[in-house]
């Protein structure tokens, strides 16, 4: 326990809230984050003092240079607030560094004393909602290098810290140390995790913390009502901290989640404009005000679609107005108080109001007031500026139909940008310059934009980014990088496929690429060419699988662009296994080449057409490829010899195309990161159970209509679930294309076709989990030539990396 303090909670913000600043090692940043804080001690209710001044004495301790001066700093705070607990707890901490036992000790004494007062309950409240507030702070501390590259910066560490070290611990303890380092390694890069994923869990600490403190806070309040105004103070921020999850990712939030939680906003900001009105406040309680009037406007303006069925919130009142027929009105009166009391947050969050409804001159006539307030740490407004700018150029487009790549709102949009980057690299005005130097033609600037946003563990639109990284590569006629990039954005990213434009422009790339590289060729390369055509049919497979007719308009305007490439890519499909889907992309195909303006087009789907009505070729469809699929690296995830393979692919006919150009070329591979590759093998009638269950660790069933239909496909499943149940063994992972498990598999629960990279993290999880159990059977039979004393010894490491871990 942090401290040696027997509490659940743990007090200060070094041991239990795992910041993301103590992970940020630019300067810049973390004056950026002092000055901004800086800036916000000058407006802040008295009760955010305590907190403001606390975090920018421990960001100060972060500079190897300013150590001493933190702490002298964080003393003279301690006393003005000797009953804060995180005040105290920080300091011990930083005592505990510089090695000052005795200074530590006393800050120990300090905390079970204050533990001990009338006012121990209150103290711990405000702990929590000071705590709450760092999270939310946390969120804006951006790092610059992607989760994979500090986990092997954190491997690399700990191999130096056991290689300088003496004694038994290298000998006997630093091969096992670094087989568990290498383990956790492989099992977070092979899980592709969305970066928004874990700010939405942080958004959740805060939240919980919050919302943990304001439960306290008015249990106290019944017997002490001085501090109500303290409390309404933090309700505000607990507000804040709900509007800032609603903002989550769709694929990580559901709508439902996030209707709560911009209902628990409006509900804590109702109870902040309900307090303040029915008293007269001063200069920073109204301020904190005008932000609630800010916040609550813009919930109803941008959110509105969720929250116009829900009866509590549609009837709310500020200060008499129906917040859902009025917004704007209670945006007036946030504008109305900071003409008395300036704030550049509320400013900011007017200027976002005005350029929701297009109204670009007020807009910007908000963020320059905001800018008036304070220039020196908001990158935010110039940011805003950015986005402004960038959707006027939008808008413009749209009614004037003509695409100026050298307009004034784009070099403003990029002027604004820089600024903005300048004070502070953030993911979100790298997006945002990214799509300017998109429209601005500037392919090779925007690459690099596009580039340091993928690699920011804050970015949230990784989708987004992708397709156009793919965009920008096949402007500047790198259209086999297009190619590559684009099937990240198809694949490693489902929300991608909800769009036909995006199949559209992959066909394109895949055309393109096809066009450049074998349009003269011979037939020395056929086997590449026939390859190319392959991919090109299954993408347009998928397209059709999405989106039915919806892609039939896209590719007819592909067709117009590349009308002998689409003749090859018809011929390829003629060439397979018939199927509804394939024989509706042909009849789709031909049509619009008899539409096309060339004879020798008409001339060649003429010919097409007659191919297909007299001579369909006769396929093996159950005969799939017969060489292991991947390659054999010298890092091969297999380390066991009776294993061959680290997976097995079950699949039908109907799906041999998907699982050949798509599935293969994707779960082989990691984009993201330097894992090894992964060695497979995949289904063929000559393969027997046994051979299987033998030579094989994981088993993906690609489950379609063909297990239900293809009696060796359906035998060879139950045969490998049986096997699997009778061992006690969890090795089968089912994906499901277009249907749903046959009765036989039902006890399994499914993964989806289209997310193939949570295939392969579930294959390298598998894998780890084999090889720790391998390696504990190894552990067992060398244990028995251990020593008593290095039993105990052992056994002493093993409870503290434990409880380390589970900490």
């Amino acid at each position: 326990m942090a401290l040696g303090i027997k509490e659940k909670h743990q007090f200060g913000f070094y041991n239990n809230l795992r910041l993301r600043i103590f992970q940020v090692h630019d300067g810049n940043q973390l004056r950026y984050l002092e000055g901004e804080q800086n800036v916000e001690l000058q407006c802040c209710h008295s009760c955010i003092k305590p907190v403001i001044e606390n975090f920018q004495a421990v960001l100060m301790f972060q500079n190897p240079e300013q150590k001493t001066r933190a702490i002298e700093c964080l003393e003279k705070i301690r006393d003005t607030y000797k009953q804060n607990l995180n005040i105290q707890a920080n300091l011990a901490e930083m005592y505990k560094q510089t090695k000052q036992t005795k200074r530590e000790e006393d800050c120990k004494k300090n905390i079970e004393l204050i533990l001990h007062s009338p006012k121990k309950d209150l103290e711990k409240a405000r702990s929590l909602a000071e705590q709450g507030y760092i999270l939310m702070i946390d969120l804006h501390s951006e790092t610059t290098d992607s989760p994979e590259k500090k986990i092997m910066d954190f491997r690399d560490q700990v191999k130096e810290i056991l290689e300088s070290s003496r004694g038994r611990i290298q000998v006997a303890g630093c091969e096992s140390i670094l087989k568990d380092v290498t383990s956790i390694r492989k099992k977070l890069l092979g899980l592709h995790t969305n970066c928004h994923k874990e700010t939405t869990q942080e958004r959740k600490r805060a939240v919980k913390t919050l919302a943990e403190a304001i439960k306290i806070f008015d249990n106290i309040i019944q017997n002490d009502n001085t501090i109500s105004t303290e409390v309404i103070v933090w309700k505000h921020y607990l507000g804040k901290a709900y509007h800032r999850l609603s903002g989550g990712s769709d694929e990580i939030l559901s709508g439902l989640d996030k209707k709560i939680y911009i209902k628990k906003a409006v509900e804590s900001f109702e109870q902040v404009a309900v307090h303040f009105q029915s008293t007269v406040p001063n200069d920073k309680e109204s301020i904190i005000l005008a932000r609630t009037y800010a916040y609550i406007a813009c919930i109803y303006i941008q959110k509105k679609h969720r929250i116009k069925s829900d009866e509590h919130l549609g009837k709310l009142k500020v200060k008499g107005i129906i917040a859902l027929q009025e917004p704007m009105r209670i945006a007036a009166l946030a504008d109305e108080i900071c003409s008395k009391h300036p704030d550049r947050v509320t400013f900011n969050r007017l200027g976002i109001l005005q350029a929701w409804e297009k109204e670009w001159s007020k807009a910007k006539e908000y963020y320059n007031k905001s800018i008036v307030v304070c220039s020196d740490y908001n990158w935010f407004v110039y940011s805003l500026l950015c986005q402004l700018y960038l959707d006027k150029h939008v808008d413009n487009f749209r009614v004037d139909r003509q695409e100026l790549r050298n307009s004034e709102e784009l070099k403003k949009a990029k002027e604004y940008g820089i600024i903005s980057l300048d004070k502070r690299k953030t993911s979100t005005t790298l997006c945002r310059l990214a799509k300017v130097c998109k429209y601005m033609g500037e392919w090779k600037e925007a690459i690099r934009y596009l580039h340091t946003a993928l690699c920011s563990h804050e970015c949230d639109k990784h989708h987004e980014l992708y397709a156009i990284l793919a965009y920008c590569l096949y402007k500047t006629g790198n259209f086999e990088g297009a190619v590559h990039v684009m099937k990240i954005a198809i694949t490693i990213e489902p929300q991608n496929q909800k769009d036909p434009l995006n199949f559209k422009q992959f066909l394109e790339y895949l055309l393109e690429n096809f066009r450049v590289n074998f349009k003269r060729s011979k037939g020395q390369i056929w086997q590449r060419k026939k390859k190319d055509l392959e991919e090109i049919c299954c993408v347009l497979e998928e397209a059709h699988r999405k989106h039915k007719q919806r892609i039939k308009y896209q590719w007819i305007n592909v067709i117009n662009n590349y009308p002998h490439e689409t003749v090859e890519v018809l011929d390829t499909l003629i060439k397979q296994t018939s199927s509804d889907r394939r024989d509706t992309l042909i009849k789709m195909g031909l049509k619009a080449l008899n539409h096309h303006k060339g004879e020798h087009v008409k001339e060649r789907a003429r010919k097409l057409k007659e191919k297909r009505m007299t001579n369909h070729t006769h396929q093996d469809t159950d005969v799939s490829i017969d060489q292991p699929v991947g390659h054999v690296s010298e890092n091969s995830t297999t380390t066991d010899d009776e294993y061959l393979y680290d997976y097995y692919v079950l699949f039908g006919p109907s799906e041999r195309s998907w699982v050949e150009n798509i599935f293969l070329d994707v779960i082989g591979k990691d984009f993201n990161t330097t894992e090894s590759i992964l060695e497979g093998l995949t289904f063929k009638p000559g393969h027997t159970t046994e051979y299987i269950y033998k030579k094989c660790r994981m088993f993906v069933f690609v489950i379609s209509e063909d297990f239900k239909t293809k009696p060796r496909l359906t035998a060879l499943a139950q045969e490998l679930k049986t096997l699997c149940i009778d061992n006690k063994e969890d090795r089968i992972i089912p994906v499901t294309r277009d249907t749903d498990m046959p009765d036989f598999l039902n006890t399994l629960e499914p993964g989806h076709a289209d997310d193939i990279f949570t295939i392969r993290g579930a294959i390298l999880l598998g894998l780890n989990e084999r090889q720790d159990l391998h390696d504990d059977d190894c552990d067992a039979d060398v244990e028995h030539n251990t020593s008593d004393e290095e039993k105990i010894e052992e056994t002493d490491e093993t409870s503290i990396y434990q409880r380390t871990e589970s900490e």
